[in-house]
C-alpha cells in the first residue's frame, strides 16, 4: 500500500494542491488519515484506485471507496504539466463508466462544492461538518491551531483555485 500512496502524493505535488496545503503529502495528520483509511478499505475490499497513465507515468488519480452501492470520491489530482490533455477529466469519465458498468447506484463527490464539478451534476447535497474540542489544554491548543489554518485560508490570495482542465 505504501508504494501507491507514494505514486498518489507524487501525481498531487505536481498540482496547484502542493501549494494550497491540501496535497497528500502536504499536510502530516491528512496524510496519516489517508495512509490507515486505504488500508482499512483495502481490507474490507471498497477501497477504488483509478489512476491514468501516459506511458509508464501516472498524471492522474482518483481514489474512491465502493459502499451501499455507491462510489465515494475521497481524493482526485493529477499532474498540471499535462493539462492540455485534460487528464482529470478523462479519468473521470472513465470512473463513471466503471461504476456505471457495475451498477452503482450513484456516484458521490465529496467534498466542496466546485465549478468544475457541475459538469457531471448539478446536483448537491449540502452536509455540515461539526468540530468538538474537549475542555483541556490539548483541546484548546487544538481548537486554536485548527482556527489559525481557517482563518490563513481565508486570506486573499493564499488559497489556489484549481486550475481549468
Amino acid at each position: 500500500m505504501g508504494g501507491c500512496f507514494a505514486e498518489l502524493s507524487r501525481i498531487e505535488s505536481q498540482s496547484w494542491k502542493e501549494a494550497n496545503g491540501t496535497s497528500l503529502g502536504s499536510y502530516a495528520p491528512l496524510q496519516r488519515f489517508f495512509q490507515r483509511y486505504m488500508v482499512a478499505a483495502a481490507e474490507a475490499g471498497t477501497l477504488r484506485i483509478h489512476l491514468l497513465r501516459i506511458g509508464p507515468t501516472a498524471v492522474a488519480f482518483l481514489m474512491g471507496v465502493a459502499y451501499a452501492g455507491r462510489m465515494w470520491v475521497l481524493k482526485i489530482g493529477f499532474d498540471e504539466s499535462f493539462a492540455a490533455c485534460s487528464p482529470g477529466v478523462l479519468l473521470m469519465h472513465e470512473a463513471i463508466r466503471l461504476a456505471f458498468e457495475a451498477r452503482m447506484e450513484a456516484f458521490e463527490f465529496l467534498g466542496t462544492d466546485e465549478r468544475w464539478l457541475h459538469v457531471w451534476t448539478d446536483e448537491v447535497h449540502r452536509h455540515l461538518g461539526i468540530h468538538l474540542y474537549p475542555f483541556s489544554l490539548t483541546g484548546l491548543l487544538h481548537l486554536g491551531s485548527d482556527s489559525s489554518s481557517y482563518l490563513l485560508h481565508r486570506i486573499p490570495g493564499r488559497r489556489h483555485a484549481a486550475p481549468k482542465e
